[in-house]
């Protein structure tokens, strides 16, 4: 059991730094911009922290849905009781990547829908 919960915590945190990386992103993205907004934007201070808001939104949405893959084999291997090197061996880094940029293509209209 404590080998499951390994594994469903490694899960998460992978889960909680693609968040956060695409958190960074949307953060760069806001700064970038910021010098096209109208005035209209900038007189609302409450419509960036919206954005922000449905981007994070948006994020944990898009990360839960690639994430359910992994979930289903990790608990596929819970049942069977195998928990071998091979499922610790998944490289974080191009992962996170890969979510980061894809929430960014594909939430870069959401966010300047929301601006």
């Amino acid at each position: 059991m404590k080998r499951f919960l390994n594994l469903v915590v490694y899960i998460l945190t992978i889960h909680v730094s693609a968040l956060l990386i695409a958190g960074l992103f949307r953060l760069v993205l806001f700064i970038s911009s910021y010098h096209q907004l109208t005035s209209e934007a900038l007189s609302d201070k409450t419509l960036p922290m919206l954005a922000f808001v449905h981007g994070v939104w948006f994020d944990n949405v898009i990360g839960c849905y690639i994430l359910l893959l992994p979930l289903v084999v990790a608990v596929v291997c819970g049942v069977c009781n195998y928990y071998g090197k091979a499922l610790f061996r998944f490289d974080l880094f191009p992962c996170l990547l890969w979510i980061g940029l894809f929430n960014q293509c594909v939430g870069h209209s959401l966010f300047c829908l929301f601006l």
